[in-house]
């Protein structure tokens, strides 16, 4: 009777621990089960993991694609809509070679060309021939002014007003190329030319001087005025390339170069 009594927990022991390990088996061993044995990632997805990351490396090699394609298109289009326009004689210009270009007040593009003198209004070229100078139209230099516009030709400067419309001649006697055309914090313009050194011209009172004795000699290759409105006088040719004009004596004096 002691026996039977000693087996029976044993057996009822062992019961317990088959009915559990019976349970454990029927549970879904997750930990044991590796993620390359999924046939499928999901019960709602038709298709393997192999197939998927195919299809993602098909989908990014197109979103790269059509990324770059699109930086592209925007390089080019950006490009082509920079503001910048080339202007040839197919668009009127008078000439291909331009010598200078200055803006008006009303913000028109001016171009002295090698046959002519041409405004530029963002659309269309036109031109504006000087009588006077036939069929020399060479353009050497221009300077925008709040009136008009200082044309400086071979054969002296001349002065297209916006309000009449045509072009006066100065009474400068030039008859070389003009280099460069300024005006000073007065208002008087001062002009450099190839052969007839540097002249000084009042247009509201008519008068002028012409400065080409001594060493500033008759080839003037620009002409500057400075913040301090002192004028000075730069010349390619001369054994003093640099002077600056003494208003005391009115005249052009060298400065030396260190």
């Amino acid at each position: 009777m002691r026996q039977v009594r000693l087996l029976l927990p044993l057996v009822l022991n062992s019961d317990k621990r088959r009915g559990c390990c019976e349970q454990e088996q029927r549970r879904p061993q997750a930990h044991t089960i590796g993620r390359r044995d999924l046939p499928q990632v999901s019960p709602f997805c038709p298709f393997s993991k192999t197939e998927l990351l195919t299809c993602c490396r098909d989908i990014m090699r197109l979103l790269t694609a059509l990324f770059i394609g699109m930086i592209t298109v925007a390089v080019l289009s950006a490009k082509d809509n920079d503001g910048c326009s080339h202007i040839t004689m197919g668009d009127g210009l008078a000439s291909n070679t331009v010598r200078n270009i200055v803006q008006d007040k009303h913000g028109y593009m001016w171009m002295g060309t090698d046959n002519g003198l041409c405004r530029y209004d963002g659309r269309s070229v036109m031109t504006y021939p000087i009588s006077e100078m036939g069929s020399n139209q060479y353009i050497s230099s221009l300077m925008a002014d709040a009136d008009g516009i200082y044309v400086g030709t071979e054969g002296g400067v001349f002065f297209l007003s916006f309000g009449m419309g045509h072009f006066e001649r100065l009474p400068l006697h030039i008859s070389s190329a003009v280099t460069s055309i300024v005006t000073d914090k007065g208002g008087q313009l001062w002009v450099s030319t190839m052969q007839h050194g540097v002249w000084r011209y009042n247009h509201a009172s008519g008068r002028s001087k012409n400065y080409s004795q001594g060493d500033l000699g008759g080839a003037v290759s620009q002409v500057m005025v400075d913040r301090d409105n002192q004028v000075w006088a730069v010349s390619n040719w001369s054994s003093h390339p640099v002077q600056k004009l003494n208003r005391l004596n009115d005249r052009f004096e060298p400065v030396k170069l260190s």
